[in-house]
């Protein structure tokens, strides 16, 4: 199924002399695979049965692309490069796959998968194109503007009970400047350890007019409490840093016997690479490049509560205008490791669970 391609003119109607914003939707390709009703899980191995037990339905979009075309610039031409000055989102694709059990009360593997992949997600943002997209959006006709004006409004709909607000009963926030005056008069009564300042209306007016302020006095609070590392023992935090170093945290740690996966999601992006370039002589020269690997986020929602899992293999910020001797690029920031350069898990449980 091919998609449509949307084009949004500068100032909202089309000439020859506007520039052209375009979203290229691509295409849409679905395949479905589905079980047969006679189909065995009995004796199946672990792979076997993830290919057994589940629907799957595969969905393809591919040709994804946004273009800020100049004038005189050909439309289908644009449309048909992979990358060119003038993609603001080169064409990329997404694959995402749905999973459906044939069996739900089969609960040792969740009834409802998704796996969305993006191979490459890049962005290109130059000088001379956001300064062009500013300018492109001042001149989008707004729809919240409205074309009634006051003397077409009847006043006869107007209530003629309508109540009276009294501003003397408003009460608003304080500025900045009565702000500004509670801080100094906290500021001058900060030596008194034993009584806290409480800073009236009164008081700050006197403040701002350069009065001394009128203050009551009230009870300090009892004092906080303080724990320091030193009540653990140094045996109790060395077990502790070698249990979070020895296995970086999934989704697995987070299942027990009653506490199962009914709903998985998973996401990942093998690289995001934003390219920013530099104008320099009616051209555009590249300047800084921005390149993340192997992000995944990855959510359960299980029967008493849900886990989050989000990772981070690589980073990478690379100055393409300042070269070496050599004439390599300039790495300001470089994380290359075959280990994730972050992991998080983040994991959300009901006290009712048997084994919370």
């Amino acid at each position: 199924l091919k998609a449509p391609y949307i084009i949004i003119p500068e100032g909202g109607s089309f000439s020859s002399e506007s520039r052209l914003l375009m979203a290229d939707l691509g295409s849409l390709q679905i395949n479905s695979d589905l079980q047969p009703d006679d189909v065995v899980l009995q004796g199946a191995t672990m792979s076997e049965l993830v290919q057994r037990l589940y629907d799957r339905f595969n969905i393809d979009i591919s040709n994804i692309q946004l273009l800020f075309l100049q004038p005189g610039v050909d439309v289908e031409e644009a449309r048909q490069e992979e990358d060119s000055p003038h993609h603001l989102l080169p064409k990329m694709g997404l694959q995402l796959s749905l999973y459906n059990s044939i069996n739900p009360e089969y609960s040792a593997q969740p009834r409802h998968k998704m796996e969305a992949l993006l191979p490459s997600l890049k962005l290109n943002i130059s000088e001379t194109n956001i300064f062009a997209l500013l300018q492109f959006l001042n001149t989008f006709p707004s729809l919240a503007e409205s074309g009634l004006s006051t003397d077409e409004v009847d006043s006869t709909d107007i209530m003629a009970g309508m109540p009276v607000m009294d501003s003397r009963e408003v009460v608003s926030d304080e500025t900045v400047k009565q702000l500004r005056a509670i801080r100094r008069s906290l500021k001058q009564w900060a030596g008194n350890k034993d009584a806290l300042v409480a800073v009236t209306e009164e008081a700050v007016e006197a403040a701002e007019v350069g009065a001394a302020p009128v203050t009551a006095v009230q009870e300090g609070p009892a004092p906080e409490k303080f724990f320091s590392a030193s009540e653990h023992s140094d045996e109790d935090l060395s077990i502790w840093s070698r249990s979070m170093s020895l296995n970086e945290p999934s989704i697995d740690d987070t299942t027990s016997e009653s506490n199962l996966v009914n709903t998985l999601v998973k996401l990942m992006v093998r690289e995001v690479v934003i390219s920013v370039s530099k104008a320099k002589d009616s051209t555009e020269e590249p300047y800084l490049m921005l390149r993340l690997d192997g992000m995944c986020t990855e959510l359960a929602v299980t029967t008493y509560g849900l886990s989050l899992q989000a990772g981070l293999t690589e980073l990478q910020l690379v100055d393409k205008l300042h070269r070496g001797k050599k004439g390599q690029y300039t790495h300001l920031l470089s994380s290359v490791s075959n280990k994730k350069l972050i992991n998080m898990l983040y994991r959300k449980v009901d006290p009712g669970c048997p084994e919370f």
